[in-house]
């Protein structure tokens, strides 16, 4: 018989004994899981104590980035944090209680859900990888308030973000002006200089959001706007500032704002302008964030391809949640810009208490640093403790420079503009500075190098210590000092003068490749003679000088360039002070025949250039070698007109009774050379002006020809139009200013036909004007060519001048502007060679030449 006794013990006994051991192990097991992580991660004394649900961020460590590319760091920063947070998400898929809300990488630390009645917080501190357990703390802005409380997290007090030194809506005005901000930063030198506002730049900056309608601002086309939730998430909204008091759009206005009003409010305006919400909390009571906001924003600015962080809010001081995140930031390539804090002296806040970010204090319009503007010795082991990096210095001061934060114009939402003060305006001055740093080179700067160049540029007042220290730092950010220091171009400045001292306002000054001959830069001398152009990256630079007449008439040598050269300067130098002429020396011309022999007797004239008067010039004789002697003491071009006034060939030649020649020599060239005797018209250089540039249809328009006549002789002028175009009438003429009247005028339907006979002891002015009407039903926009010669004894000569009217209600500078440049509307330098060349001959003036030289600087389209 069977023991059934002994089969029911053996039987059942085995499973019992393995769920015994697998319950063993598994309790077993857990317990070693949980002291995986041999030193406890640290848990912020707030959550001692905590019970019911807590929202916790639990970091972990970052990955070692030394020795790696910026693209190589971020993409090392996003893989290794998902791998080391695994543990931490498995064990919330098993453990009730306990959810992972949203993962971060910009920082390696998650955002999680605890009921604590339900799971220790002191048990998650012993996971694997758990360096650090903190709450997931309020961040508030900065905006224009002043705290008495010792913490950036303490109630405000002083005044509120809503009072303002000023706040309306401004109408445009004609000239647009700057802030005092801008100005005390030498943001307009900048822009003038180097020709760039931060164009090809990101700058991301967090805050409470942003006005997208404001007339001054524009976000990027590109990821230019998010705001994220007190849970890190992308609301996936349209842009909006959530503060009452507009503090996202000031901030915005001051690093990338326009000048609608008529004053220009931003440092960078053409930058590509990132705004992330972070601050969106109670913002009836005064916006507020969470720490995963900023986490957000800053993975979100960082992943978008960020160039600059602003930041100008603060979560209390030595908050260890911005270590890593700053660092990784910067280390992924950018850079990280944060209000020091409005506390006032021996205090600073987070972020602008971390080291590895560029904290920045306020000034006020005299450029003394504002009573609340934050500032401190910090003490890095007693404020950051373990928490501090390795290679964090024993001691650091904040802030590191100061900008203009007092009483700061800026955009609010809605269209207008207040003034508030507080280091949140200070710190967009500098994020907006970076970007200009940026967009002045083609290289890549790292945050390194930026921070360096504001620090070692930076000024201050006199009496103040050299070093850095808590109230300026190491001084007042200049814009045109660390731009200088890392643009890839050489700002070539001067004043021009004589050599008597006096400036020199007209002309151009050219910037030349010395071994390719490129037109590198060009700038018209203001009426001190000041100039100030951009050069590129030349071993060797030549500084030229186009010298024509005050009056902008063209020379008489039909437009050949007159160029002086100034100096020759190497890539690196600057400011070249005052440039003078050199005082000119005697020049010996020989004059000889065509066949080169001396002409002894030859009566030379010598004029100087542009001053409309041949009586004015000196009359010297050849000698017998057909030399004569000149010196003038004034630089500039001379002209020299000479008659051969004794017969030297038989009469019957006629041509060679009276003979004129001409020639434009430099005082400053080298003073031997030759003139030749040759047959040239006897009426010199006629040209066309027409005094209206651009006519609508209907309306008339009046043309004058003038031609330097000197000698007597006959002169007939043809000048031919489109008689479908045109209806000429009213012809008149003066000579040597005297109302004249032709032996001979025709006015035909397509022409006008006058001969003069003149009789002139010396050079003087005939002048042909007549009427053309536009027909009322010709096409806007067409172009009117006009067609004239000039015939004496001597020869006939091509009418030179403005040939064309542009007819329609565009102006003529866009007719212009559009006709010199390329198939996309973009003028190269050919384009600008011809409008130097239209400016020689008087075709266009001064004013638009300056049009012509800003479009050739701003490689953009022209018109639409």
């Amino acid at each position: 018989m069977r023991n059934l006794s002994n089969s029911i013990v053996s039987v059942p006994v085995l499973p019992l004994v393995i769920v015994f051991l697998f319950i063993v192990l598994a309790v077993f097991s857990g317990n070693v899981a949980a002291a995986e992580n041999e030193t406890q991660g640290e848990i912020h004394p707030e959550l001692a104590d905590a019970d019911s649900e807590v929202e916790l961020l639990i970091h972990f460590d970052d990955p070692d980035l030394t020795g790696l590319s910026e693209s190589e760091a971020k993409q090392t920063l996003q893989q290794r944090s998902e791998r080391t947070q695994q543990p931490l998400v498995e064990h919330a898929k098993a453990t009730p209680g306990l959810t992972v809300e949203r993962q971060f990488w910009i920082t390696t630390a998650a955002f999680v859900t605890v009921d604590t009645e339900a799971v220790s917080v002191n048990e998650l501190a012993t996971l694997e990888g758990v360096t650090m357990i903190t709450p997931n703390s309020e961040v508030q802005a900065l905006g224009s308030t002043v705290q008495a409380e010792n913490s950036l997290n303490s109630p405000v007090t002083g005044p509120s973000s809503t009072d303002t030194l000023n706040s309306s809506t401004i109408e445009p005005t004609s000239s647009p002006q700057t802030t005092y901000g801008l100005e005390q930063i030498n943001a307009p030198e900048v822009w003038d200089e180097y020709d760039t506002r931060g164009e090809g730049v990101r700058v991301a900056v967090l805050d409470t959001g942003v006005d997208p309608n404001h007339p001054d601002i524009d976000l990027a086309d590109q990821n230019g706007w998010a705001e994220f939730d007190r849970w890190g998430f992308d609301r996936g909204t349209d842009p909006q500032d959530y503060d009452p008091s507009g503090h996202g759009t000031h901030v915005s206005g001051t690093v990338a704002g326009g000048d609608a009003s008529g004053t220009h409010i931003g440092v960078a305006p053409d930058v590509e302008l990132m705004h992330a919400a972070v601050l969106t909390e109670y913002c009836d009571m005064g916006c507020v964030g969470y720490n995963t906001q900023i986490l957000a924003g800053l993975e979100w600015a960082v992943e978008n391809d960020a160039d600059v962080i602003s930041m100008s809010l603060g979560g209390g001081d030595s908050d260890p949640i911005y270590i890593e995140s700053v660092r990784n930031a910067q280390n992924s390539g950018t850079m990280v810009v944060a209000a020091s804090g409005n506390n006032g002296v021996d205090t600073s806040g987070s972020p602008g208490d971390v080291y590895d970010s560029l904290a920045v204090g306020a000034t006020d319009n005299s450029e003394s640093v504002a009573e609340y503007s934050s500032g401190e010795t910090i003490d890095t082991e007693n404020v950051w403790g373990l928490d501090a990096p390795s290679d964090w210095p024993s001691e650091f001061v904040v802030p590191d420079v100061v900008a203009p934060g007092s009483n700061v114009e800026s955009a609010m939402p809605g269209g207008g503009y207040e003034s508030k003060w507080g280091t949140s305006m200070a710190a967009p001055h500098v994020s907006g500075i970076a970007a200009l740093m940026q967009s002045s080179t083609e290289d890549h700067l790292t945050p390194q190098e930026i921070e360096e160049a504001l620090a070692e540029s930076a000024r201050k007042p006199a009496g103040e210590p050299e070093e850095q220290d808590i109230r300026y730092g190491h001084g007042i950010v200049d814009a045109h000092g660390a731009v200088e220091s890392v643009s890839d171009e050489t700002v070539v400045s001067a004043t021009l003068t004589d050599h008597s001292g006096d400036p020199i306002d007209s002309g151009i000054i050219g910037l030349i490749d010395t071994e390719t001959e490129e037109v590198l830069g060009v700038d018209v001398p203001d009426e001190s003679g000041s100039f100030s152009t951009v050069s590129s990256e030349a071993e060797s630079i030549d500084v030229v000088y186009y010298r024509f007449d005050h009056e902008g008439e063209p020379l008489p040598s039909e437009g050949v360039p007159i160029t002086y050269a100034l100096d020759r300067i190497t890539a690196d130098d600057g400011d070249l002070g005052s440039v003078q002429f050199p005082k000119a020396q005697p020049m010996k011309p020989t004059v000889t025949t065509t066949d080169g022999e001396p002409v002894e007797n030859a009566s030379v004239m010598v004029t100087h250039v542009g001053n409309g008067d041949a009586e004015a010039g000196q009359v010297f004789d050849t000698d017998e070698e057909g030399e004569i002697t000149y010196h003038e003491d004034e630089p500039g071009e001379i002209y020299l007109a000479g008659y051969v006034v004794t017969a030297v060939h038989p009469p019957e030649e006629d041509r060679f009774e009276q003979r004129s020649y001409g020639d434009t020599l430099v005082l400053n060239e080298p003073t031997d050379f030759t003139v030749e005797l040759q047959q040239t018209p006897v009426a010199e250089h006629p040209t066309r002006s027409v005094k209206d540039t651009s006519v609508a249809p209907g309306n008339k328009t009046s043309v004058s020809i003038d031609v330097d006549v000197p000698r007597s002789g006959s002169v007939e002028v043809s000048e031919t139009v489109d008689s479908e175009l045109v209806t000429i009438s009213d012809l008149e003429a003066t000579f040597d200013d005297e109302p004249i009247q032709p032996d001979e005028a025709t006015i035909n339907e397509d022409s006008v036909d006058v001969q003069f006979d003149l009789e002139a002891d010396s050079t003087e002015q005939l002048t042909i004007t007549y009427d053309l009407l536009i027909d009322d039903n010709v096409t806007e926009n067409e172009e009117l060519e006009i067609n004239g010669t000039l015939t004496d004894r001597a020869g006939t000569s091509t009418i030179t001048g403005a040939d064309q009217i542009w007819i329609g209600n565009e102006s003529f500078e866009e007719s212009y502007l559009r006709l010199i440049s390329d198939d996309e509307g973009i003028v190269q330098t050919s384009g600008l060679r011809t409008g130097i060349d239209d400016w020689r001959t008087a075709e266009i003036d001064t004013g638009l030449l300056r049009n012509v030289i800003d479009a050739w600087r701003s490689s953009g389209p022209v018109a639409a």
